[in-house]
């Protein structure tokens, strides 16, 4: 089964992407690709948010803005 997907998002590290057709978010870091509803990829989010404001202070602070989920429109 070929679906389409949509292009959420994607810089040097990863790549979002989206499948309508199976509901499912598409998440490719390097050779790996983990497949998500979009409510774990929330739950996913959020702990990267709380792990990344832990980090010690010469971490950048400024994250959240940068994680915020987009959904497909």
């Amino acid at each position: 089964m070929d679906h389409s997907h949509q292009s959420l998002a994607h810089n040097r590290t990863c790549q979002i992407e989206y499948c309508p057709e199976c509901e499912v978010m598409h998440l490719t870091i390097g050779p790996v690709t983990l497949r998500l509803q979009p409510s774990a990829g929330h739950q996913l989010c959020s702990a990267l948010v709380e792990a990344l404001e832990r980090l010690p202070s010469r971490a950048p602070t400024s994250l959240r803005p940068v994680l915020e989920p987009r959904l497909p429109s």
